[in-house]
């Protein structure tokens, strides 16, 4: 089998089931067929069949003679996510920046220096939602990486990063942000800019891990809600580039949904808030000092 082997077989299996389905619930399938075609045994199928029903995903209706799902509304729900996040160029990016981090940082582990970057192509952190990265979206993110500092580059006529290596900036970005580029370029950003206080009890608004510094327990995600409002409320006089500003917008949409379900997702959120701290932060300092103002205009000492 190739690269992809085993890797998001279930996955594979529930789209391919929703596939034959045409997206409807309550459609028998046989996966017969799928086996086949990707060269794995039907007890193989099987066992991915029962795992998935587990889930909540399908229903298995598998007998003797053959392996047969039917789709459940959450497994619909799920492939339709995933497809919805497959086609977002911004995660793309964001999947393909994040994975070359990560390999590299295997490939120097093991005495590889400057390794190929078709190699990386080969490997699983090439599969965002389970789908292959292009090849243009690799070296566009290994361009991205360089502009960063994160790697230096063996460079072609044709693409920069045909062989990349990690800098102390890229290991840094590795071990201690699990490879998240985003998050790793905001907590550098904080570094050289502090955008101050939001509330009397010392909470400071910066970005990735350390948004809310000081805060007690809960307070931290009622911090976040409150620069959220105060962000919805001024986004129009932070001087953010048209370019940016949409990518703002949704942003905190996101944060603030998040934040209103009893069981909102922190990494999600610790995520969406380091995109838009560097957001504000390309803004630069006439940004930054619009949105210390916003600020005192809204936060009162409680």
């Amino acid at each position: 089998m190739g690269v992809k082997s085993m890797t998001g077989m279930p996955e594979r299996v529930l789209e391919w089931v929703y596939e034959q389905a045409q997206g409807r619930p309550s459609v028998p399938v046989g996966c017969a067929a799928f086996a086949s075609a990707s060269g794995v045994t039907e007890d193989t199928i099987r066992d991915i069949l029962k795992r998935l029903e587990r889930q909540g995903h399908i229903d298995d209706w598998s007998d003797f003679d053959e392996s047969c799902a039917v789709l459940t509304v959450t497994g619909i729900e799920l492939v339709e996510e995933s497809k919805a996040k497959r086609s977002n160029p911004r995660l793309r990016s964001a999947a393909a920046r994040n994975g070359l981090i990560l390999w590299l940082y295997e490939q120097t582990h093991s005495g590889i220096h400057y390794p190929e970057t078709d190699l990386f192509l080969e490997s699983t952190y090439s599969f965002f939602e389970n789908d292959h990265l292009t090849r243009d979206e690799v070296y566009a993110a290994m361009t991205h990486l360089k502009s960063r500092e994160l790697v230096t580059t063996v460079d072609s006529a044709e693409f920069v990063g045909i062989g990349a290596e990690l800098t102390a900036d890229g290991i840094d970005c590795a071990e201690q942000y699990d490879g998240n580029v985003a998050r790793f370029l905001s907590s550098r950003s904080v570094q050289h800019t502090s955008i101050g206080t939001i509330q009397n009890n010392g909470a400071m608004v910066v970005s990735g891990s350390n948004f809310v510094q000081g805060a007690p327990g809960g307070a931290q995600l009622d911090s976040v809600a409150r620069l959220a409002q105060v962000l919805i409320a001024e986004l129009p006089s932070l001087g953010i580039s048209q370019s940016h500003t949409p990518a703002a917008k949704r942003i905190l949409r996101e944060i603030t949904s998040e934040l209103a379900k009893p069981t909102g997702d922190p990494n999600m959120i610790e995520q969406r808030v380091s995109e838009l701290a560097e957001i504000i932060a390309n803004g630069g300092p006439s940004a930054i000092t619009a949105l210390l103002f916003a600020t005192s205009r809204h936060i009162r000492p409680m």
